[in-house]
């Protein structure tokens, strides 16, 4: 699933809306691989412009209104479309280091412990993976 298919992700009915103040979705594609999206804050800096960021404000909070308005007005829809707003990745837990994952956990505040071992586990663990290197999933 590439930045290309960003459009094509957000419709589909399996995707789950992990942080709707910034706008980031998730799709579960196994056990220990999962794809995220967010809007590209970053964007404030420079990238987005006024209609974007007009309706990054109107639907920061609202992912489901987003995506169903999306289907119904075009400049929503080209909104999604406009991968240069977006940031996306796979991320697989399998991928993590153990040293990076505490480290991560440490960084949220949060126990390993918390969260017995699996796909909800992993999922978190690839979400704050996710969120802690965003720079790193930048084109």
């Amino acid at each position: 699933m590439s930045n290309n298919q960003i459009e094509l992700n957000l419709f589909r009915s399996d995707i789950a809306f992990t942080d709707p103040g910034t706008l980031q979705f998730c799709i579960v594609i196994s056990d220990t691989s999962f794809w995220y999206c967010e809007f590209d804050q970053s964007n404030f800096c420079g990238v987005a412009e006024g209609r974007d960021l007009e309706l990054f404000r109107k639907y920061k909070g609202y992912p489901e209104k987003l995506i169903a308005d999306a289907k119904n007005d075009p400049e929503v829809l080209e909104f999604i479309e406009n991968k240069s707003l977006w940031i996306s990745a796979i991320i697989d837990s399998d991928d993590i280091d153990k040293e990076t994952e505490a480290d991560l956990f440490i960084t949220y505040g949060s126990k390993p412990e918390n969260f017995a071992e699996g796909a909800e586990r992993n999922q978190i663990i690839a979400e704050m993976y996710f969120e802690v290197y965003v720079d790193d999933f930048r084109e």
